[in-house]
């Protein structure tokens, strides 16, 4: 298997927000992408996909697939999230690491 780990980015005005996705592919090759709309599509064409989609004004982004589209579906499209494993932390890109040169 192949581990791809996809960084989700939302900027609102001068807010930032971001999380991560974490798949087991089949290959490096396999079109990720495309399985992933394809487990959104035929999510919301199910009943409680449909009212989530509707809820959303007829939108249905990443933070949707993450939150609502089951991994049994994502499966049945050859994706394998590893979710469950991560435990993000945010940190600022320019914190000062190092405390002195001695």
């Amino acid at each position: 298997m192949y581990r791809k780990t996809i960084l989700v980015i939302e900027h609102d005005g001068l807010a930032v927000r971001a999380f991560t996705i974490a798949f087991a592919l089949r290959s490096p090759d396999f079109d990720w992408k495309a399985a992933v709309k394809a487990a959104c599509e035929e999510y919301v064409q199910s009943e409680e996909g449909r009212k989530v989609y509707q809820y959303n004004c007829g939108c249905f982004n990443w933070a949707d697939f993450v939150q609502h589209v089951p991994k049994e579906l994502c499966i049945k499209h050859g994706l394998l999230r590893c979710d469950d494993e991560l435990a993000e932390e945010t940190v600022d890109w320019d914190e000062e690491l190092v405390s002195s040169l001695e």
